[in-house]
């Protein structure tokens, strides 16, 4: 009888504990895969602006070498 009233005034700290740390882990992982996206999202841009400048340059180099037909 004495563990349970204990056991029930210490509830409501072990569930506000348990749903802090969850959202806080939520938070977290989600910040993390957002900045993660975010960091892809700029690698691939570059990389596709890189691509295409890449492409434009060997265009203009095959246009300049093959001459106005």
């Amino acid at each position: 009888m004495l563990v349970s009233p204990f056991f029930f005034h210490l509830l409501p700290i072990f569930v506000c504990f348990f749903y802090l740390t969850y959202f806080c882990f939520c938070w977290i992982l989600l910040s993390n895969l957002f900045l993660f996206y975010t960091f892809c999202w700029i690698l691939l841009s570059n990389l596709y602006f890189c691509f295409m400048l890449f492409s434009g340059f060997f265009y203009l180099q095959y246009i300049i070498c093959t001459g106005p037909n």
